[in-house]
């Protein structure tokens, strides 16, 4: 088949949604499809810089110019996005002749509304793979009313892009909520190479640990990189990697740094960026010194170190935000056999992992006595819960199964046979 995706960041870009996509295109183009990318050559942690070209393993990336993106800047964020959307559409015209599908991800937020209408209009099959519901994320950002003009409109037109046509999120909660933005079923169960085709209800199905984490760094090596980060041998170190963004409850997560930054031998590190990340630096400055160090975001190539290198990792999700998104971290913490500490906000899927897996704690008001309890905890525990984590990691999110799963979904939402039913209806409003 002739497959086109759709994000505005793609590998070697450090996008969680573009190393995802990398992994998914890769095993397409094993399967003999060709496969082309449209993305933007803005990179997701760095405004105005370009990222260097990806490695060639078949995947055809074609990388438009767009406004810069800039996360801590609401304008510039919007200026991206459209100018990402038209450079969209104007390829997708181009391309047209010979696609068999178009499979838009969310980024940057509600492309999928002009990239279904453009597919439309030229009959092109349309499949959405959902990282964050849209405009959900909005309304829990409390940027916009969900009762409010702009919301209503938006939620209309995500609703009807969606309705008819093929849709995979990350988890349940993610899948019921676009279930109800386009009033439609879901699944019962997670997709998997057994599910047979996509059928008319919204899809689900979770993400998989990055290889760098599933290969297991040599333990020199994770003892080599504490030395150059300046981590003392007998520090714990406590690692929140990723996105600092609103949905991780951030402001949190630093309240609690605050209520225990009387313990002895602790090191909080806080690794990424985001439109929160000043905020972050603004706490820092004000904790006594060396408890909060401030990285930026590692690089894939060095992924898997870099989160055994930490004792505990902590994770948050804000109120508001358990049916819009999954912190897709937690997955590689699992893989990298370290225990997590959850702050925020309940979701059945990240209670479900801890539970299930044995493999951390999960603090839902982020009470004090049990953050300390926690943060105390001894290095034998801790290594018992990072192998209770990686044995469910194993089971549940090595890239092995679920970027077939994946695979297959693209595949099945595709297939000749059953293409008529998956035709998008011109929106003409």
């Amino acid at each position: 088949m002739n497959l086109v995706f759709v994000n505005q960041f793609y590998a070697p870009d450090l996008a969680p949604t573009g190393v995802k996509l990398q992994d998914l295109t890769r095993e397409l183009v094993r399967r003999g499809h060709r496969v082309r990318v449209l993305a933007s050559r803005q990179t997701y942690a760095q405004a105005g810089a370009e990222p260097v070209a990806a490695p060639a393993d078949g995947v055809e990336v074609i990388r438009m110019a767009t406004c810069p993106w800039v996360k801590a800047n609401v304008a510039h964020r919007i200026m991206s996005l459209l100018s990402y959307a038209q450079a969209v559409r104007h390829a997708i015209h181009n391309l047209g002749a010979g696609v068999d599908g178009v499979v838009c991800l969310t980024s940057p937020p509600l492309v999928a509304v002009p990239v279904s209408r453009a597919c439309g209009h030229l009959g092109i099959p349309f499949a959405h793979w959902v990282m964050d519901v849209y405009p959900e994320a909005l309304f829990a950002a409390g940027w916009l009313r969900r009762d409010g003009l702009a919301g209503r409109y938006l939620s209309n037109r995500v609703g009807s892009a969606l309705r008819n046509v093929p849709v995979l999120t990350l988890s349940r909660e993610m899948a019921e909520t676009v279930g109800k933005l386009a009033g439609r079923e879901v699944a019962d169960h997670a997709y998997t190479t057994e599910s047979r085709g996509t059928g008319s209800a919204v899809q689900w199905c979770w993400l998989w640990a990055d290889s760098e984490v599933v290969r297991d760094p040599p333990d020199d090596a994770v003892e080599d990189y504490r030395k150059q980060q300046g981590w003392l041998p007998d520090e714990k170190v406590i690692l929140y990697s990723g996105n600092m963004g609103r949905g991780h409850d951030i402001p949190h997560l630093l309240e609690v740094v605050r209520k225990v930054q009387d313990e002895p031998g602790i090191r909080w590190v806080f690794a990424g960026a985001g439109p929160l990340e000043s905020e972050v630096r603004v706490s820092a400055s004000r904790l006594r010194p060396g408890l909060l160090t401030i990285m930026p975001y590692c690089p894939s190539s060095r992924l898997g170190v870099h989160l055994r290198a930490a004792d505990i990792h902590v994770a948050g999700l804000a109120p508001g935000w358990e049916s819009v998104m999954l912190p897709s971290k937690l997955v590689n913490s699992f893989a990298a056999r370290r225990p997590i500490m959850l702050i925020g906000a309940r979701n059945g899927t990240l209670e479900q992992w801890l539970k299930e897996s044995g493999g951390g704690w999960h603090v839902p008001d982020g009470d004090t006595g049990t953050v300390r309890r926690i943060v105390q905890a001894s290095r034998g525990e801790c290594l018992r819960l990072g192998q209770n984590g990686r044995k469910y990691a194993e089971q549940h999110f090595h890239p092995d199964t679920r970027i077939c799963h994946v695979a297959d979904w693209v595949q099945a939402c595709f297939e000749p046979v059953t293409r008529a039913s998956h035709r998008m209806p011109v929106d003409r409003r």
